[in-house]
């Protein structure tokens, strides 16, 4: 199966037959969701596809569910939505030493997100925690490097206006 993202909804590609391969002969396509993908590359991690929501506001994380037999795109922002002010350009996803979702905000700061899951009233749900990492400049892209010693590193593209002008820098 491929899992296809629009402007306009997310959609499930298949033969319809779960082991065989798609041809033009047995191609079944069937929308899961209709929230839209802002044109970036989604990231996978923490068992799901995330992206960007069409507006630049949401980043929803796009998941099979057993009760639904089909795909479900969760808005992991709603319990903080303030915290995508302005928009999100892009994620990356850090997996070492701890499992963290960044994503670039257009005005230049680097938001981060954890989930956890835990059990209340006997029904399992995810949290998830949003936190911000502001610098004396503009973050304008960042990336994730693996490591030898299985530590990613988060690499920074920073402008900062200095007495001498405006510069930029590669930073980790």
């Amino acid at each position: 199966q491929l899992i296809i993202g629009t402007l306009g909804s997310e959609w499930k590609i298949g033969s319809g037959i779960t082991e065989d391969s798609i041809t033009t002969n047995n191609v079944n396509a069937k929308p899961q969701t209709y929230h839209g993908g802002k044109l970036q590359q989604p990231v996978l991690g923490f068992d799901a596809i995330l992206f960007i929501q069409r507006g630049g506001l949401k980043v929803r994380k796009l998941s099979f569910t057993n009760d639904k037999n089909g795909w479900s795109a969760v808005d992991v922002t709603n319990l903080a939505d303030h915290i995508t002010k302005g928009g999100i350009s892009n994620l990356i996803l850090m997996q070492e030493p701890n499992l963290v979702l960044l994503a670039n905000r257009t005005d230049g700061q680097l938001l981060g997100m954890n989930l956890t899951g835990i059990v209340s009233n006997g029904s399992f749900m995810e949290i998830a925690g949003w936190h911000r990492h502001i610098t004396d400049g503009v973050i304008e892209t960042s990336c994730i490097l693996k490591t030898e010693n299985s530590e990613d590193q988060v690499w920074l593209g920073v402008k900062r206006t200095l007495t001498a002008g405006v510069k930029r820098y590669i930073e980790y």
